[in-house]
């Protein structure tokens, strides 16, 4: 993948997110716009009308076990919406979980490019936008 124009962190912890934020801009200076999201809600909102007027190419990292709705309930959220879901968004699962079947869920998805374990590495974000 190329650089993406916007990076979305979806989880539930702050302190993740803050951290996130962190890691992809010394990743990748700041040649990129980062939003994050503690509500899952707000972020399925967010893609649905702001894509639905400007899709950009876009990296989501989203957390699986978050409250109210789980990373795979927005998964299917943003299956459901009118937005080219596999057109716009290269999505990477980003848990702390170590059940199998979260890891054999996220590889059977038809839109998850991956599944990595929290915490997020620099040299992962530069690997998934092709800088070395």
């Amino acid at each position: 993948m190329e650089i993406p124009k916007r990076i979305i962190v979806v989880d539930d912890d702050s302190i993740n997110n803050m951290f996130c934020r962190y890691i992809i801009k010394e990743a990748l200076s700041n040649e990129v716009e980062v939003v994050m999201f503690a509500i899952p809600q707000k972020a399925v909102d967010y893609i649905n009308s702001e894509y639905s007027v400007n899709p950009v190419p876009t990296l989501i990292f989203l957390d699986i076990n978050m409250p109210v709705l789980s990373g795979w309930d927005v998964l299917d959220e943003l299956g459901r919406s009118e937005i080219l879901i596999n057109r716009f968004f290269k999505i990477f699962i980003l848990s702390s979980s170590v059940d199998p079947n979260d890891k054999e869920k996220a590889d059977s998805s038809p839109f998850v490019s991956g599944f990595i374990e929290k915490p997020l590495e620099v040299n992962i974000v530069r690997q998934i936008c092709g800088i070395d």
